[in-house]
């Protein structure tokens, strides 16, 4: 919604969607295991926007059916447990990539990973997950 009334009021520019590739990237990276997201939505909340400099907005806006997996249910200002990635970072050949990916349980738990994957084929396949924090 925040998306579409960026849009409406002309200031797309802000906004950056996330590419289908990114959508598959952070799939690999921690959505089938650890959150476990499938067939059915993770149990935790999904954010899916990330201020990424003053005033610009990343958003994962996948086509989850696409993807093969559920809509996941979104968080909002009071929710007390969620996760969200960050945007992915491509190696120069684009044949593989990281990204972070965050888990919370308010108030006092916080995890954060960074996970590298690697396209096999079509896919994306993770290779590794090293936890950059948790408090």
């Amino acid at each position: 919604m925040h998306s579409a009334l960026l849009l409406l009021f002309g200031v797309a520019s802000n906004v950056e969607i996330a590419s289908r590739e990114d959508c598959e990237v952070m799939l690999a990276a921690a959505g089938w295991s650890e959150i476990g997201w499938g067939r059915v939505p993770p149990r935790r909340l999904f954010y899916p926007e990330l201020d990424i400099a003053p005033g610009k907005i990343y958003t994962y806006r996948c086509n989850w059916a696409a993807l093969g997996v559920a809509a996941p249910r979104i968080g909002g200002e009071n929710s007390r447990t969620g996760f969200y990635f960050s945007r992915p970072t491509y190696a120069v050949d684009r044949l593989s990539a990281t990204i972070e990916t965050t888990t919370f349980v308010a108030p006092h738990f916080l995890k954060s990973d960074r996970c590298e994957v690697k396209k096999s084929g079509e896919r994306w396949r993770l290779v590794r997950c090293r936890a950059i924090f948790i408090t």
